[in-house]
């Protein structure tokens, strides 16, 4: 029973992170299963084996080297069929689609152009951490719609920031990927002539002066502003993204999860969606205070969405703050249809 009771309690936690404890009904059926499986298991499984002797060559083949193998070649299978995604519903593929293409986040393949890649040369490039990843599908649709190409390299928690007084921001110890955000702090900085508009994105909120990602000594706000002052100074054109809503309970994960069982999942009423209005008020006025400089208000699109954060019954998000790929691209499709929202035609002109 001890055996028992934990991956089953811990299987129900699982599936439900967000509820403390187990409701007492739940809790009487999982003592009952418990107690079924306990039984089989002594039954069938314990007694007969302390009933037999086996030599040690006979035990070691028949409960350990032959079990070892077969979990070796099942792990191997999965492991080379990514997971084996065909097992999940359209539904949950599409939810957990995240980053499916070569789109250079983390990782450089090739010369990381998207959009119209017919287009040359480019002279546009979207740079950040991994909320700008989760936007690569959307600005690969939506360049592609401006028949424009556009460079993309984003790193994890690398805010995007130049190297504009020799000292590089992803110094900070408190990175996630120092080395990798370093060089792509690297390439923008030494590229700048190489390009015409610059769009940033990042979740902003992690970078705030006093965050329990950055050191109080690291002002966030002045540092922006200096990489925003560096670019107009070289007759750079600017676009910075707000940030997409965040659920703020973080139940997403556990929703994702649930995707992945037999029986249809319902769009979950439950979910809080916070827009962020303070961050991305706080950028949107420090953009403003610079000509050539403008500013996309995600959220101007996601709430087109009646459903949001579902569309048709598919969840947007790969996790409490990240768009899934099917997320990033819909609302490159909202985009199309609302360009009162934000023109971008004037920004890309001549690229």
């Amino acid at each position: 029973m001890y055996l028992w009771h934990w991956p089953l309690l811990a299987y129900w936690h699982y599936l439900n992170p967000d509820v403390k404890s187990v409701p007492l009904l739940t809790g009487l059926f999982i003592i009952l299963i418990t107690l079924l499986l306990s039984s089989c298991s002594y039954f069938f499984i314990e007694l007969p084996i302390k009933k037999k002797r086996y030599s040690f060559k006979s035990a070691f083949m028949k409960f350990q080297l032959i079990p070892l193998l077969i979990i070796l070649s099942i792990a191997w299978y999965v492991t080379k069929g990514k997971g084996l995604p065909s097992r999940l519903s359209s539904t949950a593929q599409l939810q957990n689609m995240y980053l499916s293409k070569n789109y250079c986040h983390n990782v450089i393949h090739g010369e990381c152009i998207f959009g119209d890649v017919q287009q040359h040369p480019t002279r546009i490039i979207l740079f950040g951490d991994s909320h700008a990843g989760a936007l690569s599908p959307f600005w690969n649709k939506t360049a592609s719609n401006q028949g424009v190409s556009i460079k993309i390299i984003t790193s994890d928690s690398c805010y995007p920031l130049l190297d504009t007084v020799n000292i590089l921001p992803s110094s900070e110890p408190t990175l996630f990927s120092k080395k990798i955000c370093s060089n792509q702090i690297k390439y923008i900085s030494e590229h700048i002539s190489d390009y015409d508009v610059f769009i940033l994105a990042a979740e902003w909120s992690r970078y705030e002066s006093g965050g329990k990602m950055v050191p109080s000594k690291f002002i966030f706000d002045t540092e922006l502003r200096n990489t925003l002052k560096f670019l107009v100074q070289h007759k750079k054109k600017v676009l910075i993204m707000g940030d997409v809503p965040f659920d703020q309970n973080n139940l997403i994960d556990s929703r994702i999860r649930n995707s992945i069982l037999p029986w249809p999942q319902k769009e979950d009423k439950t979910l809080n969606m916070d827009s962020g209005v303070a961050i991305n008020d706080r950028i949107r006025i420090i953009s403003e205070s610079y000509p050539g400089v403008y500013f996309f208000d995600m959220t101007k699109l996601t709430s087109q969405i009646k459903s949001f954060p579902y569309e048709s019954g598919v969840l947007l998000y790969k996790d409490s703050d990240h768009l899934n790929q099917y997320g990033s691209e819909l609302l490159a499709q909202y985009y199309f249809v609302s360009k009162n929202l934000f023109n971008l035609d004037a920004l890309f002109e001549s690229h």
